[in-house]
């Protein structure tokens, strides 16, 4: 878009104030899958320079056999001690 209007200029490359909000104004918003490509890449950006520290270790038990018996307590540890084969 070319602006030929003498008013008030901008800092920016001597392009007058009412030309560059319709440069603003008319300028095409980046579709869906770019927005979600950048967002995409600003998150594993923030991955590589935050560390994350796990503040506990969840085990849970999904699957066990049937000959085994072993109940599942609130802070999620195994107390082998209680381990009951049948």
């Amino acid at each position: 878009m070319v602006c030929h209007e003498p008013r008030k200029t901008s800092a920016s490359a001597g392009v007058s104030l009412p030309c560059r909000l319709r440069q603003v104004v008319y300028t095409p918003q980046p579709s869906a899958q770019a927005r979600r490509r950048q967002l995409l890449g600003e998150a594993l950006l923030h991955n590589e320079l935050v560390a994350y520290i796990p503040l506990y270790n969840q085990i849970v038990p999904w699957a066990m056999r049937r000959s085994v018996e072993l109940p599942h307590r609130a802070y999620d540890r195994t107390d082998w001690r209680n381990i009951r084969l049948h």
